[in-house]
């Protein structure tokens, strides 16, 4: 085992229960549906499904909010549902994991839920509902309350974005203002082409398809591409390709742990490592917003 994931062990062990998390992000419902195929359909050429087995769990930011649940952290998460059975499902589904659902119901727009027909390990066909892009004025105000109330207790504000209209530039900039007011650390996991809507965060995690999209320049350009990204810190991860395991996706956790629960102990300084490839404890640095010191 590397230095590196001694340190992270350790402080998941050590440091993320006693860490507050605040997700404000695009939540989902994804749900399945297994069975059997043995007939085609009379009334149709496709598929005749027995379903044997059904099963729902929290997708998008939901998922996000189990993952960090998943190491302890108390997660409070923020999102849109749509006040029916769906929303109702995913908030029980989050609270037995211990996580405080602050949905806001929008009438008449469908919590987005992704429903998978699966026959064996072959997924047939997927089901989407969800809402337009854009939400009301009075949507995105009632999201921003209960997503500013929620920062009193939270040591980190992560913005989880599937480009499903929780997250445009105004409210991600609402959001990472005052969370700066109160100095508190902003991680994104961005999905938007332009990184602008994300400036003042303190560390953004594309990986290379999302920061080639931004930046415009070709994945295999690694140091054109973190050089046309105007965040204080961007991290990368190289998930495609069977990329999953490596040197990329090690750095972003380390950086992602290291920094939440760095930052809910008084006198901690928050981390980010010093360059890629570096493994020594010493790599490690400040981790701060552009032109902000780190306290």
């Amino acid at each position: 085992m590397t230095p590196e994931l001694r340190d992270i062990m350790a402080l998941v062990e050590s440091g993320w229960r006693h860490v507050a998390v605040l997700v404000v992000g695009d939540v989902m419902l994804d749900q399945y549906v297994w069975g059997e195929v043995e007939r085609i359909s009379p009334e149709a050429p496709v598929p005749v499904l027995r379903a044997t087995l059904r099963d729902q769990k929290p997708g998008g930011a939901a998922n996000v909010a189990m993952n960090l649940a998943g190491l302890g952290a108390r997660v409070t998460l923020v999102g849109f549902g749509g006040g029916d059975r769906e929303q109702g499902a995913l908030e029980s589904l989050l609270a037995d994991e211990g996580i405080e659902p602050l949905l806001t119901a929008v009438p008449d727009t469908p919590t987005t839920t992704k429903l998978r027909i699966l026959s064996g390990h072959q997924q047939m066909m997927r089901l989407d509902s969800e809402a337009g892009p854009d939400f009301s004025e009075d949507d995105y105000r009632r999201l921003l309350e209960r997503a500013f109330a929620a920062m009193a207790d939270a040591a980190v504000v992560v913005l989880s974005d599937y480009a499903k209209g929780t997250l445009p530039e105004a409210v991600c900039q609402a959001v990472i203002q005052e969370a700066r007011k109160r100095d508190i650390p902003v991680l994104v996991d961005p999905k938007s082409q332009s990184l602008a809507r994300y400036r003042g965060a303190t560390a953004i995690c594309p990986n290379l398809k999302e920061l080639a999209a931004a930046t415009g320049e070709a994945p295999a350009n690694l140091d054109h591409l973190l050089g046309g990204a105007s965040s204080g810190a961007v991290t990368r991860s190289r998930v495609h390709h069977g990329d999953a395991g490596r040197e990329g996706n090690r750095r972003v956790a380390t950086e992602f742990t290291i920094s939440c629960a760095r930052h809910s102990a008084p006198g901690v300084r928050r981390f980010r490592r010093r360059r890629h490839g570096d493994r020594s404890p010493g790599a490690l640095r400040c981790l701060r917003p552009a032109n902000r010191d780190c306290g």
